[in-house]
């Protein structure tokens, strides 16, 4: 095809998440899930765009759809999207990032220039609030592992490049970077709460 594909995530299953491009220029994304039992399936391919993230061990993915012109953070399962945004009434862009192995999905939301992250449980609606980034910050990535941890960098306007991480025992901590970093980059965060940058 003149297309592209991008593999975002796989589990342990060997079950495969997955966006694709119909071409050169096109902003409009299919999210996939390929299985070995089930091949390839399309996630809502009637969207103009979905995206997916992230996929758990029972082939549940997380990602994005857009509606009415806005991002809206979903969950997708054996065909069936949950609208999270609608659910949780989130006011802005959102997105479904991250699972981790107690089934919370990791939520931001951008809404007047502030960026926002919680963990949502769909097991009992509950959310945890983790961080709120103000206007003026930019570049920003989270990374979270397993067992729920999250590593953020990124830059702000006022404060230069930052690193930072959260878990649910020591809250969101934020590092002190030697002055000569000009940028850094979170990559990956292991259960020790230590950061590949």
């Amino acid at each position: 095809s003149a297309g592209w594909s991008s593999l975002t995530a796989i589990n342990e299953q060997g079950s495969v998440a997955g966006n694709y491009a119909a071409g050169s220029g096109s902003s409009d994304w299919q999210a996939f899930l390929w299985s070995d039992k089930s091949g390839l399936q399309l996630i809502e391919p009637t969207a103009q765009t979905t995206y997916a993230y992230d996929i758990d061990e029972q082939n549940q993915v997380a990602g994005q759809i857009l509606i009415s012109g806005s991002y809206h953070a979903m969950l997708w399962s054996n065909g069936v999207v949950t609208d999270l945004a609608t659910l949780l009434n989130l006011q802005g862009h959102s997105t479904a990032r991250y699972f981790d192995t107690s089934g919370r999905v990791l939520i931001s939301e951008f809404v007047d220039g502030i960026t926002t992250f919680q963990w949502y449980d769909p097991s009992n609606t509950s959310l945890v609030d983790i961080h709120e980034f103000p206007v003026g910050s930019y570049t920003l990535r989270a990374i979270a592992s397993k067992d729920g941890r999250v590593a953020f960098s990124g830059s702000s306007a006022t404060s230069g490049p930052q690193l930072a991480r959260w878990s649910d025992d020591g809250g969101f901590e934020q590092a002190t970077l030697p002055k000569n970093i000009v940028g850094i980059t979170a990559i990956s965060i292991n259960q020790d709460g230590s950061i590949a940058c």
